[in-house]
């Protein structure tokens, strides 16, 4: 079916893109019309949506924009799903058609990063939009992202637990110094050591270690510390590459410790990559 480029079409419906890893509004794409149904390319770059006019906009998942649209269908497109490979689309309507739709030449050109550090300083940005804008920048150069990355992704190695309750033991301290070094020693874990500062509440400590801790667990609820964000995220951009080199990577970075959420991030992106044809 023939395909037209995008007109600016007044927006009766929105489709809002989350970080995953935080909950955060990455960006809202306005869109014309109801949205029927939505469908995410296997690679996770684009997202298709379905409409009730029986029109399907290709969107790109690095900005929320449409950049192509579909006509063909004389009802609403109710279904919609990508082949494995994601170069075909294929929508059924209330019109009793599927059609398929050639998508492998179509894709906007990604913005190559022109400068690795500033995109590695990008990844840790809360702001999200900005933080994605580099990840999929990197994705663009893999030949010279995957190296670069690799002289910065490390297997996270937690410490022992003894460490950990020495430093909360220290919340206590009667050394401000001693209590402000054991805060901050704890806040750079992240979410990671929850468990250890859910156990240590139910234990007697004072009411000033107290008070910490429950501060600390607060901050894991809503916020990652900047630079596990980072990593969280140039792994989320090692498995868009996909490449050879950055399966490797990712495999590197799965023999770090089992509770780090790096690792754990890491091992399900290899789950996932496994399930895809090596490019």
């Amino acid at each position: 079916m023939p395909a037209q480029p995008v007109d600016a079409i007044r927006a009766e419906s929105a489709v809002v893109f989350l970080d995953v890893s935080t909950g955060r509004h990455i960006v809202t794409a306005t869109l014309p019309g109801k949205v029927a149904c939505l469908a995410p390319s296997p690679d996770g770059h684009y997202l298709a949506a379905g409409f009730g006019d029986g029109t399907i906009l290709l969107l790109s998942a690095a900005t929320g924009k449409p950049y192509h649209r579909f006509d063909g269908h004389q009802g609403a497109v109710n279904v919609i799903r990508y082949s494995p490979d994601g170069k075909t689309l294929y929508s059924a309507s209330d019109d009793t058609t599927v059609l398929m739709w050639d998508v492998s030449r179509i894709a906007p050109k990604p913005v190559p990063c022109s400068n690795l550090d500033a995109c590695w300083a990008d990844l840790a940005e809360f702001d999200v939009g900005t933080a994605y804008q580099a990840m999929w920048a990197l994705t663009s150069v893999p030949k010279e992202a995957v190296p670069f990355l690799a002289g910065r992704l490390k297997p996270v190695t937690l410490p022992d637990e003894k460490t950990l309750r020495q430093w909360i033991v220290e919340l206590d301290s009667d050394d401000f110094e001693t209590r402000q070094a054991a805060m901050r020693a704890l806040t750079a874990q992240g979410e990671r050591i929850a468990p250890v500062l859910k156990q240590a509440l139910k234990e007697r400590v004072s009411l000033e270690a107290s008070r910490r801790i429950e501060q600390l667990l607060a901050a894991t609820e809503w916020q990652l510390p900047a630079d596990e964000l980072r990593q969280i995220r140039a792994i989320q951009a090692l498995e868009l590459m996909a490449t050879p080199e950055a399966r490797a990577l990712l495999e590197t970075l799965t023999k770090g410790s089992l509770g780090a959420r790096q690792t754990r991030e890491a091992r399900e992106s290899l789950d996932r990559l496994a399930k895809r044809p090596v490019p």
